[in-house]
């Protein structure tokens, strides 16, 4: 990893997505090598802002020589962008379109560091983003969510008020619905409130890479420190709203290791299930929380479910088959 960048002044120079840079100047590569985000060089990457009531969201695109479908990437909370390398790599190795962007109040977005009103403006971003950028996202498209990021895939898929993603496979990990220990805080956050506006972060150690959970605590430079209980209230209304949402026949996936302490998996797979009745469900056993950062032995497993998702859907599409 080298060196940290200056992200306010990356996040204060990034250009309109109309006029998204597609060679990154000395702030973008910098930015780029210190989380090992490897663009080969037959890749055109653009990166730019699209407007939002938070002020901007940071969009990445990635476009092969020969794309074959389109993979559209939601993170979680603190996370953002960058930290999708793993994947990055694996989509371009398939010729995938890769479409990313940093939620409000994360990595190179406006807005306060981890804050939001409503889960319902993480949506409006996504909806803003593929305004944008939707016309270059060619199908199939597969969704990939993480943690939160799954939350406002599923809620963008399933709310008949939105505008449909276009999207023709959801691959959720370790989606969020309920927090373990739900059933205890919920009842504390309306007395949390008017006391505190926001709450040290725990950085526990999310994955079973030591490294990855060390960089994270020490040489991220985009990691917020705290969480604002805003977070913490709109995070509990969405998933209260969750389970008025109608089903959907889209193809699903979730992957979720068994290690998890983040997320009430078992209580959520059954809700989620409900929603996405042809759902495939794949535990990963001793895998944690951040499955895009986890080990390598985890993250294979998750290439090959993948693999076997976009299998069947280019074959759908008539794709032929690339050596």
């Amino acid at each position: 990893m080298s060196e940290p960048f200056d992200p306010r002044s990356l996040r204060r120079g990034l250009p309109p997505w109309q006029d998204a840079a597609t060679v990154p100047g000395p702030d973008l590569a910098a930015f780029l090598a210190h989380y090992d985000f490897e663009v080969p060089g037959d890749v055109e990457h653009r990166i730019g802002r699209v407007p939002h009531a938070a002020g901007h969201v940071a969009v990445h695109l990635l476009r092969p020589s020969r794309p074959r479908g389109s993979l559209v990437a939601v993170h979680g909370l603190f996370d953002h962008a960058a930290l999708w390398r793993h994947q990055v790599r694996w989509a371009l190795g398939r010729d995938l379109v890769v479409c990313l962007f940093d939620l409000p109040g994360h990595g190179l977005s406006a807005g306060e560091r981890a804050h939001i009103e409503d889960f319902a403006h993480y949506v409006d971003a996504l909806e803003a983003v593929l305004d944008d950028v939707g016309d270059e996202l060619p199908a199939p498209r597969i969704g990939l969510g993480q943690s939160t990021g799954c939350s406002v895939l599923m809620q963008m898929v399933l709310d008949p008020s939105r505008p449909d993603p276009g999207l023709d496979d959801l691959v959720m990990l370790a989606p969020l619905v309920r927090p373990v220990g739900d059933r205890l805080t919920r009842p504390l956050v309306p007395l949390l409130a008017p006391l505190l506006t926001r709450l040290p972060r725990q950085f526990r150690g999310n994955t079973s890479d030591a490294a990855f959970n060390r960089f994270l605590r020490e040489q991220d430079p985009l990691q917020a420190r705290h969480l604002p209980v805003t977070w913490i209230r709109a995070m509990s209304r969405w998933s209260t709203g969750f389970e008025s949402l109608p089903a959907s026949g889209l193809s699903a996936c979730i992957v979720q290791g068994t290690r998890d302490t983040t997320v009430d998996w078992r209580r959520n797979l059954p809700l989620i299930r409900e929603r996405f009745p042809a759902m495939q469900e794949v535990l990963l056993e001793n895998a944690r929380h951040n499955l895009m950062n986890e080990s390598e032995v985890h993250r294979r497993v998750i290439e090959q479910v993948l693999d076997e998702r976009l299998d069947v859907l280019l074959a759908e599409e008539g794709v032929p088959v690339r050596d």
